[in-house]
């Protein structure tokens, strides 16, 4: 049994056409006959025009300019200056952005600059966008996504933070892609996306933070470098807390040692120095736990800023290491107590 082509339904059609990209669903459709040409017309449109020609590209946006009820109907949209002449600065010129009032996702690749100028102003009235990716364009991160914090925007696909995790507080983002940022603007970034639904993983890494390195996982295989604080621009605190925990983990672990050995020393010198070598022993001895203590929390502290999306603080080996430590120095202390 055949079946003619034009006798599928119209929900076939448009079940297939939501697969393809709304240019060669209109050069494939346009011309063959009024029920085709109706129909694409009706149906919602994703325009890529990603490697695409320069000729075909100035065809398409006569067809648009043409028939303006087309950018009602265009839900997602893909422009890119990667291997074209200029290709988003023609278009944006040609249509402003605001004129796709339907507009659900947009995605720049290559932005530059100049580009940034043309789109700042247009973002702010896409009322219903809820996927925006862009590349390149560096630097330029706050001043893009400033002019959406309040939009419906859920999804953000970006190549780097820089200094503009502050505005996540004012946005609404579910899922966000970052291809580099730097260990402080990633802990910041937790801090202020308070609805992001996914933990510190991307792509099967899972990262770690300790009080001076921090690791990436992949499978079996680590990668380790080390912490660098201070940090430049805002760090949201993340680097004072992880400083005072250094300091004072490394003088606890200091004056533990000088305890000790001035409790050691007092049985092999004369009851005068002996006496004295007691008294600073105990008190080191005090001064260690309380420093241990500090250096635990303060370390803590710069962990949970992290975590605190989550409202949880999770610790690592590290700290457990750290809390023993404080338990043997606290039995050590009243040892002490009892030397003469």
């Amino acid at each position: 049994m055949t079946m003619k082509f034009e006798l599928l339904p119209n929900e076939i059609f448009i079940e297939c056409f939501q697969y393809l990209n709304a240019a060669d669903v209109f050069y494939s459709f346009d011309r063959l006959n009024y029920r085709f040409y109706t129909l694409i017309r009706t149906i919602p449109l994703r325009l890529n025009f990603e490697e695409f020609k320069k000729s075909k590209f100035n065809q398409f946006c006569q067809i648009i300019l043409s028939d303006s009820e087309l950018k009602h109907q265009i839900i997602s949209l893909k422009l890119s200056n990667k291997g074209t002449r200029g290709q988003i600065k023609e278009f944006l010129s040609l249509f402003p952005l605001n004129e796709f009032i339907n507009l659900r996702s947009l995605s720049l690749i290559d932005l530059k600059e100049e580009n940034v100028e043309q789109l700042k102003p247009m973002l702010a009235l896409i009322s219903n966008l809820y996927y925006f990716s862009y590349t390149n364009s560096e630097h330029k991160t706050s001043a893009i996504l400033s002019e959406l914090s309040k939009s419906k925007l859920r999804i953000l696909s970006i190549r780097e933070f820089q200094y503009s995790t502050f505005i996540l507080k004012e946005m609404s983002i579910t899922a966000l892609t970052i291809s580099y940022c730097a260990c402080y603007q990633l802990l910041g970034i937790f801090q202020y996306a308070l609805t992001l639904k996914s933990s510190l993983s991307s792509g099967g890494y899972t990262y770690t933070y300790g009080l001076w390195q921090a690791c990436t996982t992949y499978s079996t295989a680590s990668n380790c470098g080390n912490i660098n604080c201070p940090a430049s621009g805002n760090d949201n605190g993340y680097c004072g807390r992880l400083m005072a925990g250094r300091a004072f983990m490394t003088l606890a672990c200091i004056f533990s040692g000088i305890a000790a050995i001035c409790l050691l020393v007092c049985g092999f010198v004369d009851e005068k120095i002996s006496r004295i070598l007691t008294i600073a022993g105990k008190v080191l001895a005090i001064v260690c736990v309380i420093m241990g203590i500090i250096g635990v929390a303060t370390g803590g502290s710069a962990q949970q800023v992290f975590w605190q999306s989550y409202n949880q603080l999770n610790f690592t080996a590290g700290f457990g290491l750290g809390i023993v430590a404080i338990i043997i120095n606290i039995v050590g202390f009243i040892v002490s107590l009892f030397v003469k």
